[in-house]
């Protein structure tokens, strides 16, 4: 059972500040097993963040919710507020739109190559 939790992050700094804090938050995210994969986007002119996680399972989904619990605590000061909403992924509909939640991409899978 795939799940996708999504995100939205309602912030009081410049979008360029935004940007920077969660290129360092990216990093860290990085170092974590806590997500098959994961999608930024940001509305600039409402100055919200938003984030896509695809998970596995429910321990998952469990593992993102404090994170981001302990994330909204430590930058309290910059946020508005944080939401979150999860969802049970519809598999075979999503196989079948060649939806990637049978990916799992990390750092060290990709592999470039020059064109």
């Amino acid at each position: 059972m795939a799940i996708i939790f999504i995100t939205k992050i309602y912030f009081k700094i410049s979008i360029d500040d935004f940007k920077s804090l969660s290129q360092k938050v990216a990093q860290e995210l990085n170092t974590k097993d806590m997500y098959n994969w994961k999608i930024w986007a940001i509305d600039e002119k409402n100055k919200i963040g938003i984030t896509i996680y695809s998970l596995e399972n429910e321990d998952q989904a469990n593992n993102v919710s404090d994170y981001i619990n302990t994330m909204a605590t430590l930058y309290n000061s910059i946020l508005h507020r944080v939401t979150t909403e999860k969802y049970t992924v519809l598999d075979e509909q999503t196989r079948l739109n060649y939806g990637p939640i049978d990916t799992v991409v990390h750092e060290s899978q990709i592999e470039i190559k020059n064109k």
